[in-house]
């Protein structure tokens, strides 16, 4: 609570500048966002001391800056603003910047009421340096004319959130000395102020910079980009900013050519069934698969997939034909693929799990006109297609007397959602195929692999775990999906068959690991990717079970399976990245002008490669929209990902999160990946998963947390722990408590079934004593859509459907009907109907008719 003089002479002052106020509340109402720079480090420190480091901006620059300027100091600063909203854009990518700026000094700095300024600017990707400038220039000069309405109010109203000691309304700041006073900045809290001193010695450039955010070497790499940007802004300036590179010629060559440069020979013209029958001539006898009791050697898998595949020619099915396959995680998979691309033709997975309307609209789309169907499945086929029993076929044991058709170039297709609401099927090619498995450079394949199949047959995993196998002379064991879901029995089956080689979703295997820390002995490689990996999990793997290598994959089906991997060291800390391109793929970290962005610069990520699919069916406009020309490898095509990237300085790539997961609340953007992992850092939360949801067109943030055995847990505890490290509006409106995370077929969270989080009222039910807390009973009641008797004046606000914009609403519904003010990190620390109404009792006298002399929480 605050009842200073200085309080009061700023709300003195804001009553008397109800123009500029208005001024304010317009240019910083909507989506605001503080526009940052990507951390090093997220400490939290008690107070910012900034370090500072020095460079001087080249002399052919400074020249060109002095021409444009014509020698002004105001000038100066506009020209630099306007660089600098450039660079956070092409940094970033986000057109709503917000920058701050000091006031310009005067001899008497105590007579100021505000010291500092916001600007604020949209700007667009067509416009040229000029147009630009002048939109910064006359946003400077109106903030500057606006200047005396106080901006600590004007963040208190505009209820932006002030977390970790950092300025609400900016941490970046720009200033030039001669005209601005570092002091003025020095009295808030920021992380980044970009100073310029221009004498007629030297043109000297300063980074001031929060050391609990970020390392010197990347102070240095900030520095040196501005200065390109000044470079391809400053000579230009009718040119439209969009189309220049923040990255010198020397790191655009090596991202190019020695970050990509990835090929290798491997067997690329040969198609899968070839390398197959290369591996069965020269294993004859040796086991290919294991299902239970039943193993199949290499020959006679040969011999069931010729007899299959025999079957389906003489039934009339021509090359490049599309069949579909429904079958379970059984032998039979394995003939009806191999059989399929024997006849030259492509593969469709269908899930036996599937509706059957999923499966109408899928074999339609790849107008399938035949179904290879496992034994005892079917039903969810319409009758009108050629249902081919593969256990019927193979038990006939006839003699192969129908040569396989001549190679085709594709695989299979594989079916992923679809932002449309329908699912989009994905062409592969077999070399795609081969050049995941063959001659690898990420993990360990050979005639001595033993791989557990975990995944379904609709996810792209399996690829890398047949064909891992089966085109290198290893061993497939395949095991019902309830093995893969119990620890015990999933470690039994490790164990008996003496399984090296392991993929899991990052979300079953957070979810194993828990369960059975040592479940791994014996794993040789554990493949772990589908979403991001935690370092948490990691670090149980590497300390109770032996001789294990653990491998973050990454990669879209688009790309077949994996495009990245990175051997995560046992002693890892923090984020894990997704390492470097496989052999034969490609990668690049593009802006949104399609420009190589530098190390250490988020963009979206885009691979490429042998690995890369056709398209999608049927849908050639999604298709020229996510796969793309190479801009720097003619010929080539790439895969818009839809992930944002980094560039790490070791060569490594750090994966930052989906675009369309970057929710807003509030106005904020939000990673919700980064609620998960602090959460996660509390040791009673055994695994976690945040989502967004909607009612009634308000989106918020809800936590479902599966808690550690025999631990000290409740929602209270974890809302405290993660408020103390994220901000407000970061921290979810709902916590719930679950067992178990849902996961789908392939591994990966089940949204959907995820419950619906509930209200908990509180069952120690506490009536209202007096006339205030009745007051606020029934405003609470109101917002949270609760009958007032079930409200205890004791109930934690945001443990019973409260959440932030739930608790502004509050604040302003007290301050119209009771004339009281509270600010919202008082109302945070004081949650419940008690203690608000304690804290108007301690300050106001509250008389028996209800009206309250104005006070501020």
């Amino acid at each position: 609570m605050r009842n200073s003089n200085f309080s009061e002479q700023l709300n003195i002052v804001a009553n008397q500048n109800v123009k500029e106020k208005k001024y304010w509340i317009e240019k910083l109402s909507g989506s605001l966002s503080k526009s940052t720079l990507p951390y090093d480090l997220n400490k939290i420190s008690e107070n910012i001391n900034l370090n500072a480091y020095h460079t001087e901006i080249p002399i052919e620059i400074a020249e060109r800056l002095l021409i444009i300027s014509k020698g002004s100091n105001d000038a100066l600063h506009m020209i630099l603003m306007t660089c600098l909203f450039i660079f956070i854009n092409k940094s970033t990518g986000d057109d709503d910047i917000i920058i701050g700026t000091p006031v310009y000094k005067i001899d008497k700095s105590e007579d100021l009421i505000n010291k500092i300024l916001p600007i604020r600017e949209k700007i667009d990707k067509n416009d040229t340096f000029k147009q630009l400038l002048i939109k910064i220039k006359n946003g400077i000069k109106d903030a500057d004319s606006n200047a005396n309405y106080p901006i600590e109010l004007l963040a208190n109203q505009l209820e932006v959130d002030n977390k970790n000691n950092y300025f609400p309304l900016f941490e970046i700041a720009l200033m030039i000395e001669g005209i601005h006073d570092l002091k003025y900045l020095e009295e808030i809290e920021i992380n980044l102020v970009f100073s310029f001193d221009f004498n007629e010695n030297k043109k000297l450039f300063k980074i001031l910079y929060n050391p609990s955010c970020y390392y010197l070497e990347s102070i240095k790499r900030i520095a040196d980009l501005f200065v390109l940007v000044l470079k391809g802004t400053l000579f230009n300036v009718d040119d439209k900013f969009s189309s220049i590179e923040i990255i010198t010629p020397e790191e655009k060559q090596e991202i190019i050519s020695e970050f990509n440069n990835t090929k290798t020979n491997y067997p690329r013209d040969k198609s899968i069934h070839q390398i197959f029958r290369e591996q069965a001539n020269k294993y004859p006898a040796k086991t290919a698969l294991v299902y239970g009791d039943i193993k199949i050697s290499y020959a006679d898998l040969d011999y069931l997939s010729d007899l299959l595949a025999s079957h389906l020619i003489k039934k009339g099915i021509l090359p490049n034909s599309i069949v579909g396959l429904l079958v379970d995680r059984t032998p039979e998979m394995i003939i009806g693929i191999l059989s399929i691309l024997k006849c030259g033709c492509i593969y469709l997975p269908l899930d036996i799990d599937y509706p059957p309307s999923r499966l109408e609209y899928m074999v339609k789309d790849c107008n399938v006109q035949s179904v290879l169907v496992g034994s005892g499945l079917g039903d969810g086929i319409p009758k009108q297609y050629n249902l081919i029993d593969i256990g019927g076929v193979i038990k006939t044991k006839n003699k192969v007397d129908v040569k396989p058709s001549e190679y085709c170039p594709y695989a299979y297709i594989m079916y992923t959602s679809g932002s449309t609401g329908k699912p989009k099927g994905v062409l592969v090619k077999q070399q795609g195929v081969v050049r995941l498995v063959k001659d690898v450079n990420y993990t360990m394949l050979t005639q001595d692999t033993v791989i557990l199949q975990t995944g379904a047959p609709v996810f792209d995993a399996t690829t890398f775990e047949i064909w891992g196998t089966l085109l290198n002379g290893g061993k497939l064991v395949m095991v019902e999906k309830e093995t893969i879901l119990n620890v015990n029995k999933l470690s039994s089956a490790i164990v008996e068959n003496n399984i090296n080689t392991l993929w899991l979703s990052s979300s079953l295997f957070n979810q194993i690991i828990q369960e059975k820390k040592d479940v791994f002995l014996g794993i040789k490689y554990l493949l772990v990717g589908g979403d991001i990996v935690s370092f948490k999990h990691v670090k149980i793997a590497y300390e109770n079970n032996s001789d294990i290598q653990v491998i973050n994959c990454y990669g879209p089906t688009e790309n077949t399976t994996f495009s990245t991997t990175y051997q995560i060291p046992s002693d890892i800390s923090g984020d894990i990245p997704i390492g470097k391109p496989i052999n034969n793929s490609t990668a690049y970290i593009l802006d949104k002008s399609s420009k190589l962005q530098p190390t250490g610069i988020v963009g979206e990520l885009f691979v490429g490669g042998d690995g890369l699919a056709v398209g999608y069916i049927n849908n050639p406009e999604m298709t020229h929209d996510k796969f793309i020309n190479n801009p720097f490898n003619i010929g080539e095509r790439l895969y818009r990902t839809g992930d944002l990237a980094r560039w790490l300085l070791d060569g490594n790539i750090e994966f930052i999160g989906r675009i369309d997961n970057q929710v807003k609340i509030r106005g904020f953007r939000v990673e919700l990946g980064e609620i998960e992992r602090s959460i996660l850092e509390h040791s009673s939360v055994k695994d976690c998963v945040v989502i967004k949801r909607t009612e009634n067109n308000e989106s918020y943030i809800c936590a479902y947390i599966v808690p550690n055995d025999n631990m000290n847990f409740t929602i209270a505890i974890i809302r405290d722990f993660i408020f103390e490290k994220l901000p407000e509006y970061m921290i979810p409106s709902y916590f719930v408590q679950i067992d178990k995370i849902p996961l789908t077929i392939n591994g990966k969270v089940d949204k959907k079934a995820l419950p619906i989080p509930e209200i908990s009222i509180d069952n120690e039910y506490c009536p209202p004593s007096n006339e205030t807390q009745k007051k606020l009973v029934r405003i609470w009641s109101e917002i949270l859509n609760i009958p007032q008797e079930q409200i205890s004046i004791n109930a934690n606000f945001f443990e019973i459907g409260g959440h932030s914009l739930r608790a502004t609403i509050f604040a302003n519904r007290l301050y119209e009907e009771m004339n009281v003010e509270i600010r919202l990190n008082e109302f945070f620390n004081n949650p419940t109907i008690n203690k608000i109404s304690e804290l108007i009792k301690n300050d106001i006298e509250v008389n028996v008719d209800g009206d309250f002399d104005e006070i501020s929480i």
